[in-house]
């Protein structure tokens, strides 16, 4: 390979890298804007297009590098996928079903130690973890069923989302494979790999940040059916049983505070700088995919505990104030 190519692909690495730091700089912009931008609406409108946009842009740019293995992309993806299928399988599953219903919405209590609840698109069914059931008030799920329902009504949003997900799915399977391929350790190699690299991670960020706001959406329809206290407190207490997994039998009760007790930490939690830093790493997420494939395959589609607190703490105020969905004079809200 002559001296143009090294140059080329030099130039096309690191165009590639400032490409992904400038969209990583718009899109935490875009994001922040709908979290505390006086017209959520457009805000929302803004942030997925340019999110679908930067996808499909880098998407297109890897298709492009894999289509001399196609064949093996596919059968390495049908395998990614097959693997996502058991481990949800396993994750989700429900060992007894009962019916019940809340506030005139039907819905599924599944005898599960994981503290979980989950709309199921193709039963059309909203599914609650018997663990996580036990632990809320009847205030508190109420709130998680609302927000699941918001899945329901939120369908096509959900839908599209899964779309993404599998095509983001796709083209990290590829890369993965296209760098085991190259065996050859060079400045070539490396440079390649580079490129690559921060492809792949421009499409983590752009996926994570449309599967965000589609939690987010079913956060707001939460909010106006069971009020801010109820839900905040569903969603820490979620958080907590959830990361424990099946330990959470070990702990009875996790006390929430009021509202306006966790402001500030919210506040200290969403600064331009903060959400800038949790794009910048959740978008590095795929590497350890790669590295972690049976316990973690996937991006993190649900936006932290503190952003997700931040918006619901920002659209009630606007409730408040009597414009949830208008626009508002001077800056967004804090």
């Amino acid at each position: 390979m002559d001296s143009l190519d090294l140059l080329s692909i030099t130039v096309a690495a690191f165009a590639q890298a400032i490409a992904y730091l400038f969209f990583l700089y718009e899109l935490s912009q875009h994001y922040r804007s709908y979290v505390f931008g006086g017209n959520p609406q457009v805000a929302r409108k803004r942030a997925i297009a340019f999110s679908v946009a930067v996808f499909a842009l880098f998407l297109c740019v890897v298709l492009l590098v894999l289509q001399s293995i196609i064949i093996l992309v596919v059968v390495l993806f049908v395998m990614a996928v097959l693997v996502r299928a058991i481990r949800l399988r396993f994750s989700l599953r429900c060992l007894e079903r009962k019916e019940e219903e809340l506030d005139g919405i039907k819905y599924i209590v599944c005898r599960s130690d994981v503290a979980n609840a989950w709309y199921d698109y193709r039963g059309k069914i909203i599914c609650v973890s018997s663990r996580l059931k036990e632990v809320l008030s009847e205030e508190e799920l109420k709130a998680v069923i609302h927000h699941e329902s918001g899945h329901a009504k939120h369908r096509k949003l959900g839908l599209f989302t899964s779309f993404i997900d599998y095509s983001w799915l796709y083209a990290v399977t590829g890369i993965a494979l296209l760098i085991t391929l190259l065996r050859e350790i060079s400045l070539i190699s490396m440079l390649t790999i580079l490129y690559l690299v921060f492809s792949e991670a421009a499409i983590t960020l752009s996926a994570t940040v449309i599967s965000w706001v589609n939690e987010h959406e079913c956060d707001r329809e939460a909010l106006l059916k069971s009020g801010l206290q109820p839900f905040m407190a569903a969603l820490i207490k979620t958080y907590v049983y959830g990361s424990l997994r099946r330990y959470s039998s070990f702990i009875d009760n996790v006390k929430i505070k009021e509202a306006k007790e966790i402001i500030d930490v919210i506040t200290a939690s969403a600064t331009p700088k903060q959400i800038y830093n949790t794009l910048l790493k959740y978008s590095w997420n795929f590497p350890k995919w790669i590295l972690d494939l049976i316990i973690n395959p996937f991006y993190y589609t649900h936006p932290p505990l503190p952003l997700r607190l931040a918006l619901l703490m920002t659209y009630h105020t606007r409730i408040e104030l009597g414009t949830p969905d208008k626009e508002q004079k001077g800056k967004p809200v804090h």
